[in-house]
């Protein structure tokens, strides 16, 4: 009911922040997230190997 009462050139300008304020915002949390969680993916991944790499007899013996 209260959109009636407010002009619809206000609506538009207002739409119109919204996106242009809003639909960044969220790609670039959406990033921020993404990347995050392939940050931490890949950071366990390398830890893993490096863990392997440590345990691996053979590679000990290669070592020295």
């Amino acid at each position: 009911m209260w959109p009636a009462l407010v002009s619809s050139e206000f609506l538009a300008v207002l739409a119109m922040l919204v996106l242009l304020v809003g639909v960044p915002i969220f790609v670039v949390a959406a990033l921020a997230i993404v990347s995050g969680v392939l940050q931490s993916d890949i950071d366990r991944r390398i830890a893993e190997r490096t863990d392997a790499d440590d345990d691996d007899p053979e590679t000990i013996e290669d070592r020295g």
